[in-house]
């Protein structure tokens, strides 16, 4: 396991807990989460959207709250993943669906959202969702899951993303194992 993936599996508690004693900064941690992403996105297209400038800022922003003893929270400067289902102030929800304009404003946070950025939570980027987040929903009926994936394959020629299950698997238990 290389050092940015040891760092990558630390837990919140871990991480903040480094930060309060200043062997680490929620920059690291960031940029650790960053090579790891960008060394398993490829394989389970997991990420929608990164956006590296906004939250390597963030990150640096929530360093220097450490650095000075005023952290927001207690999870300040922790790294996570937002699935494209939230609305995060300045990057499209697309919810999985091509029928939705990613130039809109977008121009507020959902409140999970908003509760989040008011504790210093770094977002790292959105995770892809189903189209229109429709298996997501019909996961308990195995029938309606399969007519939907059919339905959902035949929209248009291009394979589906990966399924809703294996992006949250591979975010919540491989990238950051964040669990607030």
């Amino acid at each position: 396991m290389s050092a940015s993936d040891e760092l990558a599996a630390l837990t919140a508690e871990e991480l903040t807990a480094n930060y309060k004693a200043g062997a680490l900064t929620p920059l690291d941690a960031t940029l650790a989460i960053f090579a790891r992403i960008e060394r398993l996105n490829p394989l389970y297209n997991t990420f929608t959207l990164i956006d590296a400038s906004t939250t390597l800022e963030d990150a640096r922003l929530s360093t220097e709250r450490w650095r000075k003893g005023e952290p927001l929270s207690t999870i300040d400067g922790v790294p996570v993943a937002i699935k494209d289902l939230l609305w995060v102030k300045g990057w499209p929800t697309l919810r999985g669906s091509l029928a939705v304009n990613p130039k809109q404003p977008w121009t507020e946070d959902s409140p999970a959202a908003a509760r989040l950025r008011k504790r210093g939570i770094i977002f790292l980027g959105k995770m892809t969702t189903t189209r229109s987040a429709l298996l997501r929903t019909a996961a308990a009926n195995r029938a309606v899951q399969r007519y939907l994936l059919k339905v959902i394959e035949n929209m248009d020629s291009r394979p589906p993303r990966v399924a809703t299950e294996l992006s949250c698997g591979m975010v919540w238990d491989r990238v950051n194992r964040r669990m607030l």
